[in-house]
């Protein structure tokens, strides 16, 4: 006879564990420096840079920590489907599907800020 079958949750948390740790990688990382010395968050070194200024590179890397947290909440929205997959709520699964939106437009805007800090 076979054995009933345990949720595996390896795959879960496996994206869990990846998401939240580009989630702290990017806190343990410093606070963003533009180039007139002050610090600033993130999203506003990255909007600060213009398309005349080649290799903004504090923007650069400002737009990259928003692409890495983008990716890292993709990876936990992917995990928690697993969850939901795992016990069996499909319908919930599915709809967690319409939360893929929100990380792939910052990974949009991201790549938007990259271009505009490199060229």
């Amino acid at each position: 006879m076979p054995q009933p079958q345990k949720p595996e949750f390896k795959y879960a948390l496996r994206f869990l564990l990846m998401g939240l740790g580009i989630i702290l990688l990017l806190l343990i990382c410093s606070p963003a420096v533009s180039w007139t010395g002050e610090a600033k968050s993130v999203l506003a070194v990255a909007e600060a840079s213009s398309w005349q200024k080649l290799c903004d590179w504090p923007a650069t890397w400002c737009s990259l920590k928003i692409m890495l947290l983008s990716v890292s909440g993709l990876l936990m929205t992917i995990s928690i489907q697993e969850f939901l997959a795992a016990f069996h709520r499909s319908n919930l699964a599915k709809c967690l599907l319409l939360l893929f939106v929100f990380p792939i437009l910052g990974m949009l805007a991201g790549f938007y800020f990259f271009l505009k800090s490199i060229f």
